[in-house]
């Protein structure tokens, strides 16, 4: 079936709006928060944390996971936000629209594009650089940080397409649901069916949509080739990182991403933590966390 984007209504966004203080208050190593809306809904957002003291030059944004659900929020990454001002970092942590709440494909990825442009504008009213951005996208937001690592790679009739979009420096995937097209073919495996979801039905009906929005190609060969990842290589140092005891997200799609990114070319790091689950990349005692933290770590400079 040929995918028609115009078909689908999408809310555009509004003029952005700064907030004194994030809606969830500081975090303890915060010395100030803002907030900024780029949309209607109280959930297109994205809050900034500033660390006391000088800003060290990385700004790390950060992505929640969920599956792409609605039931599901930033807050989920306060903790790992709060370990990360400790080292003097600017922390943006990013929501967007769900399952349930008009996201999905295509207002998901409007929202995500939107709010990650707003950092240039954070940057230049609140005195940090916004030209050296990592992006760290837990589960389902690592399939969204590997879409805005890759967006400078969209054609122009894609969602979020941009002649001048943000271009981090760095890529995290932490469990991240990296293959859309396997997540499709192993369904019940990878969040009972939430990838069919998210996309609005199967590859077999949209292809396109899963070429828009899937790192990583399709594990089945003769798919591959019909549809090669749209975003590899994605030309800057990547983390892909995941727990061997994670039943949440089969521990295929980190494998997967990290043997085609290393085929394309690209610089990526291959961790599988021992004994660690899917939850544990938000603890920050994790051994998964402190392997995060040592990469994102290692662009202060």
């Amino acid at each position: 079936m040929q995918d028609k984007v115009k078909d689908i209504i999408v809310d555009t966004p509004s003029t952005s709006i700064s907030i004194s203080t994030c809606i969830g208050g500081l975090y303890p190593n915060d010395e100030k928060c803002v907030a900024y809306t780029y949309g209607p809904d109280p959930i297109q957002v994205i809050e900034c944390h500033l660390p006391k003291g000088p800003y060290a030059p990385l700004v790390v944004l950060l992505i929640h996971g969920g599956f792409w659900s609605a039931k599901y929020n930033r807050s989920l990454e306060d903790a790992v936000g709060n370990d990360l001002l400790r080292f003097k970092t600017v922390v943006c942590n990013l929501d967007y629209r769900s399952i349930g709440n008009d996201g999905g494909y295509p207002n998901t990825f409007y929202d995500v594009a939107n709010g990650t442009d707003l950092i240039r504008t954070i940057a230049e009213e609140h005195g940090f650089n916004s030209d050296r951005i990592i992006v760290v996208g837990h589960s389902a937001g690592g399939q969204l940080g590997g879409y805005i690592t890759g967006r400078f790679r969209l054609k122009s009739n894609q969602p979020g397409y941009s002649t001048n979009p943000v271009r981090p420096i760095a890529f995290v995937s932490q469990a991240g649901v990296n293959n859309l097209w396997d997540g499709c073919d192993h369904a019940e495996e990878t969040g009972s069916g939430a990838v069919i979801s998210f996309l609005g039905g199967k590859y077999q009906m949209y292809p396109e949509r899963y070429v828009f929005s899937s790192l990583a190609a399709s594990s089945n060969l003769s798919i591959k080739v019909q549809y090669p990842s749209q975003f590899l290589p994605l030309e800057v140092p990547m983390q892909v990182i995941t727990g061997s005891a994670d039943i949440t997200v089969p521990i295929s799609q980190t494998i997967t991403l990290a043997e085609q990114a290393k085929f394309a070319g690209d610089n990526c790091t291959e961790v599988i933590v021992e004994g660690e689950d899917h939850f544990v990349h938000l603890n920050i005692s994790s051994k998964s966390w402190n392997r995060t933290l040592t990469f994102v770590l290692s662009f202060i400079h």
